[in-house]
């Protein structure tokens, strides 16, 4: 609903800048009613864009959404246009106003999109539990790296360790249990939605057993290979699916 009134919102600017502002400047031939009608059409195509390009099924750090949107931006003008010349309606539709909306659109769709999610995790609504198994140092930067990024409406709820020296303590305030046999039990438990795997050092067969108990239990899975996990958002964050 808020891409919609996103390009309703970047049209309707459009048409208002087309009609009272630039013909102050230059000559254009007046809209009438029906050519404002004749813009309709425009939305599925920019709709279309936003879920090919994962707007509707991806969770996105800060910076990626607002490149992926500028992407959808781009992608839908080129479209509307080659609509327009292979309908050969470019005559007959103003092309003017296709290119002050994308202009519009730029800053206006990250703005309104990225402020509508913070609203809805504000209320509770599209986020998502996590849990992550491995409390040494690449859970540590795991934890940080979701922290720092609230665009993906990620919650780590808790974490799971085999090392006794590391039970009952805290990672940012989250307590860290014993027994990451034990995941199971938790993802039912507390409803966890993705679980990131943070234990870089254990062996590939117990990794192996540890994905196929859990890949049909939780939405996503993801596995942290390296030790040196960058004070970043996970490139798993960005789509969906196990990614084992």
């Amino acid at each position: 609903m808020v891409d919609i009134g996103s390009i309703f919102l970047a049209l309707e600017g459009a048409i208002f800048l087309r009609k009272n502002l630039l013909p102050s400047f230059f000559q254009f031939q007046e809209l009438t009613k029906k050519e404002l009608m004749d813009f309709l059409w425009v939305f599925p195509v920019w709709l279309t864009f936003f879920a090919y390009q994962g707007l509707y099924s991806k969770r996105f750090s800060f910076w990626d959404e607002i490149k992926t949107l500028w992407k959808v931006v781009f992608f839908s003008t080129v479209s509307v246009f080659s609509v327009l010349y292979l309908g050969k309606k470019g005559e007959q539709i103003s092309r003017t106003v296709i290119v002050i909306m994308s202009l519009i659109a730029l800053p206006a769709f990250p703005m309104l999109r990225i402020s509508a999610k913070k609203l809805l995790f504000s209320i509770g609504l599209m986020k998502s539990k996590v849990l992550v198994l491995g409390a040494g140092k690449t859970g540590e930067l795991i934890f940080s790296a979701l922290q720092k990024d609230k665009n993906l409406g990620l919650d780590v709820v808790g974490f799971l360790d085999d090392d006794p020296a590391k039970i009952g303590g805290k990672i940012g305030g989250i307590k860290i249990h014993g027994g990451v046999d034990r995941a199971q039990k938790y993802i039912g438990r507390c409803c966890i939605n993705d679980v990131i795997i943070a234990m870089p050092g254990c062996d590939k067969d117990r990794l192996i057993s540890i994905i196929n108990k859990l890949q049909h239990k939780t939405r996503n899975i993801l596995l942290i290979r390296d030790s040196r996990a960058r004070n970043q958002p996970p490139a798993f964050f960005s789509g969906a699916g196990h990614r084992p």
